[in-house]
């Protein structure tokens, strides 16, 4: 199986060509794949989040606040298990569950500075999981970041900047005028 690269304009992955359905959005990646025969489809979900957007959630370290943003208390039925792996020299937390609802999620967080943070999400159905572990595993080691993170994040349309600020807004939602001119 071959990779496809990926990049935003602070960051890259490599992501297996088995993931045919790539979206690219300010700074996120999302790769999706359907098993065959399979209505499911699996995610892998990578961006650049402001750490003061988990500033709302109550545990002290901030890939704590992360788990904790990711899925509902109620929806956990096993921790797998907590690991740390390197991403460009830095430490990422990673976690590894089992939802209620019979879903392996894949949890990581690297914090690249004392503002940002790149976040990665995958999920599939519990029963495919020893075929996209290392699938996910290879997605989130292969992340490169570089560029001006705050640069990126200003150029952010207005909602999504209230929304990771945690601020709300006076204004009702709109995307006129908000789309990056490429």
């Amino acid at each position: 199986m071959g990779n496809q690269q990926f990049k935003t304009s602070t960051f890259s992955l490599s992501i297996p060509t088995v993931y045919s359905d790539i979206q690219i959005a300010w700074e996120t990646i999302r790769a999706t794949h359907e098993q065959p025969d399979d209505d499911y489809l699996s995610f892998a979900i990578v961006g650049l989040v402001p750490v003061v957007s988990f500033d709302r959630f109550s545990q002290e370290e901030l890939f704590l606040r992360y788990w904790e943003s990711s899925l509902s208390q109620e929806k956990i039925k096993e921790i797998i298990t907590d690991k740390i792996v390197s991403i460009q020299d830095l430490i990422s937390n990673v976690r590894l569950l089992r939802s209620t609802d019979g879903i392996f999620y894949y949890l990581a967080i690297v914090e690249i500075n004392n503002d940002f943070c790149y976040t990665f999400k995958a999920d599939c159905k519990i029963e495919h999981r020893d075929f996209y572990e290392p699938l996910f595993e290879e997605i989130w080691q292969s992340l490169t970041y570089f560029g001006d993170t705050q640069d990126a994040f200003d150029r952010l349309p207005s909602f999504l900047r209230t929304l990771y600020n945690n601020k709300e807004s006076s204004n009702d939602v709109t995307m006129e005028n908000e789309i990056p001119q490429n």
